[in-house]
């Protein structure tokens, strides 16, 4: 697919365990942020996610939705405009997620070693699935267009975006959500190594969203452009841009999120005309800024 049309990034929203609202200046209060020492891992606080009207009940059930939504809320803040104003179908939807429905599988686990099969809450098995998040998202905005949740390791976040700009490219939507999200357990964080402190205090935090608002440059209304992505090829980045771009050892790491926010930072590092290439893993997005 030829990328050189171009994808204006509207707005970009996130959710951190350090701060959250509109724009990439997030990302710079959450790594200057520090939390007691004591914590095996950080994790968001409720007063963060109290601040937003309970449009959709259901997004109360389940602690990945309303953080994600959070972050995608504020990502229509920052880029001033609302979904409402489009069409549903035209609506594109891509979350990125490396451990979907795991928390989900084990509350339901849990209620049927406690109970029996018969009496497990509806409500858990549903979230044991890795698209659950993207299905209840669809519902609380009215999003009907292309709708795919993309679990692809660390990486998925920016998975994500390159693949709603590729939506967009191919005039499957008229307009694309898209980023990372992350729930994790303090078990789960354990046992990925995660249980202590590094030596730089940068931690690991459990949770966090990274979204963005997309538009193709053509459709774009505003001039002021967070960034335009002209590339969202799968070819490797052959310059080495690792300590530019490594974003877990400034912020923590929330994996699936903090791949998405790597091209926050690169929106956030680069002068004005000038153009770098985002990688993580297999996925490449050249950003001009």
């Amino acid at each position: 697919m030829d990328g050189s049309r171009g994808i204006s990034v509207e707005g970009c929203g996130m959710t951190t365990p350090f701060a959250v609202g509109a724009g990439v200046e997030v990302l710079a209060k959450s790594q200057a942020a520090r939390c007691p020492t004591d914590a095996s891992f950080w994790s968001i606080p409720d007063d963060f996610l109290d601040g937003f009207a309970d449009f959709a009940k259901e997004l109360k059930r389940d602690r990945a939705s309303w953080i994600t939504a959070s972050a995608l809320l504020n990502a229509c803040t920052d880029a001033s405009l609302s979904l409402g104003d489009f069409p549903p179908p035209r609506i594109a939807l891509v979350l990125g997620n490396a451990f979907a429905g795991q928390l989900g599988m084990i509350d339901f686990a849990g209620e049927v070693r406690e109970q029996t099969p018969r009496f497990v809450s509806p409500i858990h098995f549903p979230q044991t699935v890795g698209n659950y998040v993207a299905g209840v998202m669809s519902r609380a905005f009215t999003i009907q267009g292309p709708n795919l949740t993309i679990a692809t390791g660390a990486s998925s976040g920016l998975c994500a975006v390159a693949k709603a700009c590729a939506l967009l490219a191919d005039d499957s939507a008229d307009i694309a959500v898209a980023g990372g999200f992350e729930v994790l357990s303090e078990d789960i964080v354990r046992g990925l190594g995660g249980s202590t402190h590094g030596a730089d205090n940068s931690g690991i935090w459990s949770e966090g969203a990274c979204m963005y608002v997309l538009r193709r440059m053509a459709d774009s209304v505003s001039d002021e452009h967070r960034a335009v992505i002209t590339d969202w090829s799968s070819s490797p980045v052959e310059d080495d841009c690792t300590d530019a771009y490594t974003v877990a050892a400034r912020v923590g790491q929330s994996l699936a999120a903090e791949s998405a926010m790597r091209l926050a930072h690169s929106i956030a590092q680069s002068p004005p005309a000038n153009s770098h290439a985002v990688s993580h893993d297999a996925v490449t997005l050249t950003v001009e800024t």
